[in-house]
């Protein structure tokens, strides 16, 4: 697993990395490939991978149901998959591997591409491998992540709300504020197929302030990484600087969702519906 639990916001830099939380609770392996799923080139694997996944589909946005067999169908050039490991490792990176010795290698990799910072060669292999891992979604399936306030927050900045702070705000004037508003995120984006049921406690993920409900597109560029040491997420990981666009805003009426890296349940959770691909 990797950018759910992120060490910043894509859309926003602050002036301090924050602290890491909700690190993952349980540790299995990493999801193995089949033999037959890992060939020696990137252009083999984009070759196989285009004819798997189509950048069309006449269904409208729906569930992906039969994970397992989605990542079976795919295949990796060698650096890609050393790139899958590499993004699915929980552990803190050294700081002698270009780590800060707190965060997970593809947290720092996510953070250096999100603040244009100098990459490490372990970090710049990695991000290279993952985009060449990148094909077309196949489907319009609908996908979920969560974020924490200072998300939408910085969605309101670039939207032009002053001093934005969305638990102000009515749904009414974050719908007049948001919708329509297209962004991109500099990093690789970490989605699930399944709003995360099969996470050893999908609370992690589900109480943050910020509830994103993608629809995407068959084009959209992506790869799902397996399951990791981070849990059975359903992850789909999304390419950087995928062009988005919020459709609807919906605002819970009740304090059901909690301030980052606490357990205190003080902010409604708001809910961006977003287009993507």
């Amino acid at each position: 697993m990797a950018s759910n639990k992120s060490r910043g916001s894509g859309v926003t830099t602050p002036t301090q990395p924050p602290a890491p939380s909700n690190p993952p609770q349980n540790q299995i392996p990493i999801q193995p490939l089949q033999q037959d799923q890992v060939v020696p080139t990137p252009q083999q694997a984009q070759n196989s991978n285009a004819g798997n996944f189509s950048d069309h589909d006449d269904a409208d946005y729906h569930d992906l149901y039969n994970g397992r067999g989605y990542f079976q169908r795919q295949v990796f050039g060698i650096d890609s998959e050393i790139a899958r490991q590499n993004y699915l490792a929980s552990n803190p990176e050294a700081v002698q591997w270009g780590g800060d010795g707190v965060h997970s290698l593809s947290q720092n990799m996510n953070w250096e591409m999100m603040n244009h910072l100098p990459m490490s060669p372990t970090h710049r292999a990695t991000m290279d491998g993952l985009n060449d891992a990148l094909h077309n979604l196949g489907y319009n399936l609908n996908l979920q992540r969560y974020d924490h306030d200072d998300f939408v927050n910085g969605l309101l900045q670039q939207a032009g709300v002053k001093g934005a702070n969305y638990m102000n705000m009515t749904e009414s004037q974050l719908k007049g504020a948001l919708v329509g508003h297209g962004y991109s995120e500099e990093r690789f984006l970490s989605t699930s197929y399944n709003d995360f049921k099969n996470a050893t406690d999908p609370s992690t993920f589900t109480s943050r302030a910020v509830r994103i409900e993608y629809r995407a597109k068959a084009s959209t560029q992506a790869f799902m990484p397996g399951d990791g040491p981070g849990g059975r997420l359903g992850e789909i990981i999304i390419g950087p600087n995928t062009p988005s666009r919020i459709v609807d805003v919906r605002l819970s009426p009740v304090m059901n969702a909690r301030t980052k890296g606490t357990q205190s349940y003080n902010r409604r959770q708001i809910t961006l519906v977003v287009e993507i691909g």
